[in-house]
Formats: structure tokens, sequence, C-alpha cells
């Protein structure tokens, strides 16, 4: 079973695209150095979850691309995977330019506008092997 640390109001412990994975959420309010600790610990403590630690992913919005190469500058923890639901980059926090290296990405962009699509073809462009799926799960 993966392991899912979420960062995203976009979704929900129960929502299908989580369905198999232990699920730990995380609020709002949390940032940087915090959520990148959390991830850690949830690493260190996976198999206590009943999660396999070869198999956790961060999900989430633009939070959570930012987390996934967070751990990538770090080195730890190792990421199975990104899932990303609607992720909406600002002025305030842009979209990442150094994707190159990220994990794997599951990209959710459905016909809301959102920068799903644009950093989905930024993650391609770097090697990054990323889905795209609509709001309804098909590619």
């Amino acid at each position: 079973m993966s392991l899912a640390l979420v960062l995203s109001d976009e979704l929900q412990p129960t929502d299908h695209w989580l369905e198999t994975s232990v699920v730990v959420g995380l609020a709002a309010g949390s940032r940087g150095q915090l959520e990148l600790a959390a991830l850690g610990w949830l690493a260190e403590h996976s198999g206590e979850l009943g999660a396999d630690c070869n198999r956790i992913l961060v999900a989430g919005g633009a939070r959570a691309a930012r987390l996934a190469l967070a751990a990538r500058d770090s080195g730890w923890p190792v990421l199975w995977r990104q899932l990303l639901v609607h992720p909406k980059f600002t002025a305030e926090h842009p979209m990442p330019a150094n994707v190159a290296g990220a994990p794997t990405a599951v990209v959710v962009c459905g016909d809301r506008q959102d920068d799903g699509r644009r950093y989905s073809g930024r993650l391609r462009a770097a090697g990054v092997q990323v889905r795209e799926v609509g709001d309804d799960g098909r590619d």
C-alpha cells in the first residue's frame, strides 16, 4: 500500500485518487520546512502506518509539486510519485523552472483554469514521466 501526504483542499481522504493509499493530511497553513519534515517523518514511520516505504507520494496542487522538488533537493525521502490535482501557481509561488529529477507525476487537468497542462509539459521536457488525466480519471 502506498502512503500519501495530502497538501490540498482539492483532495479528501476518501477521494478515488487515493483509494489504495494510507492518507495523511497536512493543514493548509503548514509551509516549507514543516512540510518536508512531516514527509520525512512519514517515510521513517511508513511501516508502522501499514504502508510500503518505497511507495510514498505527495498529493495536492502546486504546494505538492513544490514539496516533491524540495524532497528531490534534500535527497530524502525518495518519492514514488506525485499526484497533482489542478495545480495553480501564482506570482508569489511561481511554477518551478528546474523540474529535472522530479518523481513520476499524475496530473489531473480538467476544464478548470489551472496550470496542470503547462506544468505537465515542463515535467515532460525535463524527462519526467507524466500521465495527464481528466477529472474522471481518463487519459
